[in-house]
């Protein structure tokens, strides 16, 4: 499988980008690639590498399965 370009290569310059927090509850996430047959898996660790992000932040209400 081919790597895809690390770090902010990927979008425009000057992007703030920030990761939600309720997606760790995932093991592998899909993130959009622009068309609907371009797909990556990639890890928590993957994405907050090659996305560039600065920070997760919670952004969804109520997303949290109750105990």
């Amino acid at each position: 499988m081919r790597r895809p370009p690390s770090g902010n290569n990927l979008l425009t310059s000057g992007v703030r980008v920030f990761l939600d927090e309720s997606l760790k509850r995932f093991d592998t996430v899909y993130p959009a690639a622009g068309s609907g047959n371009s797909v990556i898996g990639l890890t928590l660790d993957e994405l907050e590498r090659y996305s560039g992000s600065e920070a997760w932040v919670d952004v969804c209400k109520d997303w949290q399965a109750e105990a």
